[in-house]
Parts: C-alpha cells; structure tokens; sequence
C-alpha cells in the first residue's frame, strides 16, 4: 500500500519540487487493526545530516583554531557571514520556529542592537547574537537523522582525529589549554549521541573515554572534572532520564551553577578534603596549580564591576562586548543586563523542557545525548566562557540546542498530522 501511495504521490507532484514522506498510522478501528499511509509534502528533501554534523565539527575546529592564534580577520569573517545566513533563515521561515523561544529571541537582540547603535558598534552585537541566533535557524531546516548514530559518528571522528594528532604531536602549535580544553569536550560530545544511537555499545563506549582521557590532558582542569562527571552520567540507563524530578534537577544544577560559582567554588575551597581531593586530581591532567583561591577572586572582581554600572547598563546591559566576564551569568549581565539574562536564561529552560518532551514521548536518544552533553557545557561556564557573549560562536553546543528546538518542531508537527488522520477516520 506504501508503494502505491508514493507512485501516486510522484504521478501528482514534481520530486524536484516537492520532498514526498510516507507517514505510517497504526491504529485501532472497530475492534479491527488497521495500518494506513499518509503523504506528507514539503518544500525541500531533507538535508544530508552526516554532511551537516561533519562540517559543524570542521568549523568548530577551524574557530577555535583562528581564535587561539589571534586570527581576527578569519574567524570574525567566518562568523559574520555564518550570522547572516542565520538571519536570513529565521526571516524567510518567521513561522517555523518555537514561538516562545523567537519571542524571546527577539526581545534579547532588539536591546542588544539598539545598545549596538548607542555605542556604534553592530558589529559586535551581530558576532555575540550568532549564539542565540544559530540554534534557532537549525530548528527551521529540514533534517533526517538515522537510527543507528552514523552521522554524529562522522563528527565524533573528525573531532578525535585531530585531538590525537593535538596531544601526540602538537600539529596545531602552541594554543591556550584551556580554549582548546573546550573544544576537546565539545568534540567529543558529539559521541554522546553517537553512544546513545549505537546498537552496539561497547566500541563507542571506549572511543569515548579514550577521548574523555585525552581531553584531560589538554590542561584545563575544569574539562578534567566535567568530562568525567559527564561520562559517568552517560552509563545512566535511558530511562533514568524520563523521571522529570531528576531530569529538572540535573538542568537547573548547570543553569544555577552558573549564577553561583563563586559562592560554590568558597564553599569547596573551605572543604579540606574535597579540595585536596580535586587538587590531586587535576595535577595529573594539568601542570597548572588549582587556583581556585585565584579564580574566586576573579569572579569577585567581576562583581564588583557588575556593582558599578549604571542603573541602565544593569537593566539593559552594554549590548557590545566591552568586558569579560569569566562566568555566563556575569557575561549575559554585561551584555543583555539582569532584563535580558533572566530572558536568556528563560529560553535555555525552555530548550530543556523541549528535549524533556522528546525524551518522554518519542524516547528520542539524540535528545538524551544532547542534554547530557549541554549539562556539561552550562557546568564549564561557571567558571569559564564560551556559550554566550564571547568574540566567538562554540558552534557545537548551539548546533546541540538547534536539534533538539528542530526534532521538537517535528515531533509537534507529526502528532498535529496523527490527530487529523485520527480524526478522518
């Protein structure tokens, strides 16, 4: 019946012109099974989605590459053409994404770019809203993903590739641990994904934490501690993740410790045990002392430059980047003031509950890979930066954020299209 459905479906519609989908409803009828088709249309084929993940993870590495080596012209020209695209996106398809993330979406840049002009810098502003603006233009593509995790196998691979070739030869010169700390995690948790997918666990399982090892090595003690926490969190059995309890729980953790760091970094430093315990740790992956006494007083530094902006700069933030933050909640407070990062944060919260959504009603793996592995990109910007408000775009966790608002789009769509056929009937 399906074969006839789609011969009947191309005698009608150009193929060039129109994706054709065979939606399959099995349902019950007068105490009889019955299995029908539907014919779904769109207006693009799918894109090729090992093609989409690979090149995210080239142009991960290639950004952060150029950054690390103060290539200004290159990575700043890759960004504002990739924002532009973006844009372009969102405003030929205004409709398609979610309509509380685009509402907030367009309460955020519309400070940030009125701030842009009242400083004469958009430029700026249009690098710092490639974050924002990057996820949402991915929820309004036309992406299939197959069952078995190829395609993120491909990006895995890419990103183990060149931290091997990194921690054995150092072909990539001299770059920050820490820059390169980030992305080694980011790298690698597109295996997350891949490990979820896979029918067989054990060969991703060990890439995975081969990659978790060398990632320590980079020398940031932060990825140290996180990829293992994460790696941990991996084993955890799907169904763990449907418990809406532990599944809020682990999220507004990240998102919390994000506004607390300092405060929690206090509390451990006064932790003898745990301190020493962290400390020996991170000496195996790191040639850095801890630091932690340095880094808090960082962030109390921070404070106290957040304690002297003006009343509208706290409201409405600076718009542009003009300080560093070393912390997302302090940075999103200089960029989008306390306004706008209640906002920003509004918006990750609800990135969240769309993946809890997924994960509850399709068990969908790729969700479950992406929420694990964006746990542990919140944690890193405690007491780090990279996922808003920098010169650079990570890509990889705004790619993350973008398939889970796109499988939500599509997971909303499918069951608007089972209710009507439902109702046909």
């Amino acid at each position: 019946m399906m074969k006839n459905a789609r011969l009947l479906a191309e005698e009608k519609f150009d193929r060039k012109r129109a994706y054709i989908q065979i939606i399959e409803l099995n349902h019950w009828l007068n105490d009889r099974y019955k299995r029908e088709y539907y014919i779904v249309l769109t207006k693009n084929k799918p894109l090729y989605s090992k093609l989409f993940i690979s090149a995210a993870a080239l142009l991960s590495i290639l950004i952060t590459y150029t950054y690390a080596r103060s290539m200004t012209v290159i990575y700043g020209g890759l960004e504002l053409v990739l924002a532009a695209a973006c844009y372009f996106l969102i405003f030929k398809n205004v409709k398609g994404p979610d309509h509380l993330i685009i509402g907030l979406f367009g309460i955020l840049t519309t400070f940030s770019f009125l701030n842009g002009i009242l400083y004469n810098d958009l430029k700026s502003v249009l690098l710092l809203s490639l974050s924002l603006v990057l996820p949402i233009s991915i929820s309004v593509l036309n992406l299939e993903f197959s069952n078995d995790g190829k395609e993120f196998f491909w990006g895995f691979l890419i990103g183990f590739i060149i931290i091997l070739g990194q921690s054995t030869t150092g072909f990539l010169g001299r770059i920050n641990s820490n820059t390169f700390g980030f992305y080694c995690y980011m790298a690698v948790s597109i295996g997350f994904i891949w490990y979820k997918q896979a029918k067989h666990k054990i060969f991703p399982l060990i890439l995975i934490l081969f990659g978790c090892y060398l990632s320590s090595g980079a020398g940031s003690r932060n990825v140290a501690i996180i990829s293992l926490l994460m790696f941990l969190l991996l084993l955890l059995p799907d169904r763990v993740f449907k418990s809406k309890i532990f599944f809020r729980v682990l999220y507004i953790i990240a998102l919390s410790y994000t506004v607390f760091a300092a405060n929690i970094m206090e509390w451990i430093f006064e932790q003898e045990k745990l301190a020493a315990w962290l400390i020996e740790y991170t000496e195996g992956f790191s040639d850095k002392a801890w630091g932690m006494e340095e880094r808090i007083g960082f962030l109390r530094e921070v404070r106290g430059k957040i304690g002297r902006l003006n009343l509208y700069n706290k409201i409405f933030g600076e718009g542009v980047l003009k300080r560093h933050g070393h912390n997302m909640f302090y940075q999103s407070i200089f960029i989008y003031g306390y306004l706008g990062t209640f906002l920003l944060y509004a918006l990750y919260v609800r990135v969240f509950e769309m993946a809890y959504t997924l994960i509850k009603e399709e068990n969908d793996k790729i969700a479950i890979g992406c929420f694990i592995a964006l746990i542990g990109m919140f944690l890193l910007n405690g007491g780090d930066l990279f996922l808003v408000g920098t010169e650079t775009c990570a890509i990889i966790p705004q790619v993350m954020m973008g398939m889970i608002m796109l499988r939500y789009r599509q997971h909303q769509q499918n069951k608007k299209l089972q209710n009507t056929a439902l109702e046909s009937v």
